[in-house]
């Protein structure tokens, strides 16, 4: 359950509020404060290079508007993720953003990549697809910024692999990805 789907909860359990004061909060809830989903628990990727969705990384919906979708079309959004990982320095990693169901433009990402006993790699995209980890190296840590469009409503979230081998990748208990609205 992300931050938003929480706060909306709430603020509908709240049967003494009037149901105009009811969908105001929800909509300053959706405008104002930023829409987190994290990892209570490792997960685990896959032995291959098939690209697998982070099912406790999306964000799905949100407080109910335009049938509760996240990201809703033609609005702007900005994200932030911080993701510990384990990642065998043999068989690598690869992060996308291509885990959700809307559609997106004008998506641009940097991700800092940490690597066991050598120097952070960066590397950018400008495509949902596009990787912001790529590497047969054994990674500690991946923390990803960026923005994009969204061109019809749905969810948003990362999709992880292995570049070679055959070990799986590991995102740890407590990476976030933290979506937030910047224009409409």
């Amino acid at each position: 359950m992300s931050t938003h789907q929480a706060l909306s909860a709430l603020i509908t359990r709240n049967g003494a509020v009037p149901e105009a004061v009811n969908k105001l909060a929800q909509f300053i809830t959706q405008r104002a404060l930023p829409n987190v989903a994290r990892l209570t628990a490792a997960f685990t990727g896959p032995t291959d290079t098939t690209m697998t969705v982070v099912p406790g990384l999306v964000i799905a919906n949100s407080v109910g508007y335009n049938g509760g979708a996240a990201v809703v079309g033609g609005r702007s959004y900005s994200f932030r993720a911080y993701l510990p990982c384990t990642i065998n320095g043999t068989s690598g990693g690869a992060l996308d953003w291509a885990g959700g169901t809307a559609t997106i433009s004008a998506f641009q990402a940097s991700g800092l990549n940490h690597i066991t006993a050598t120097a952070p790699n960066l590397l950018k995209t400008t495509t949902l697809a596009g990787l912001t980890m790529n590497a047969a190296a054994a990674y500690t840590l991946s923390v990803v910024e960026g923005t994009f469009t969204a061109s019809s409503s749905g969810s948003f979230g990362p999709r992880i692999a292995n570049t070679t081998g055959a070990t799986a990748p590991i995102i740890g208990a407590g990476a976030y990805v933290e979506l937030t609205e910047i224009a409409s």
